[in-house]
């Protein structure tokens, strides 16, 4: 599960708070650029309930990412 792997991420699994900084900052901006990405090139009029559906998924994911420490 993608949000479980987000979570393996978070400083608070390492003896040292700053495990994985500079990676987890870097993964989540792209994760970001690449949801708000697909989000934005569906038409706003009628969006299909999967893409409703792999938005919301993926929103969780990066919302599991932004909980994961600096």
């Amino acid at each position: 599960d993608r949000i479980m792997a987000a979570q393996l991420l978070a400083a608070r699994r390492s003896e040292n708070p700053m495990w994985m900084f500079n990676h987890r900052i870097l993964l989540k901006k792209m994760f970001a650029v690449m949801v708000k990405d697909a989000i934005g090139n569906s038409s706003k009029s009628a969006v299909p309930p999967a893409e409703v559906q792999w938005a919301t998924e993926n929103a969780l994911v990066l919302h599991a990412l932004e909980g994961s420490g600096p």
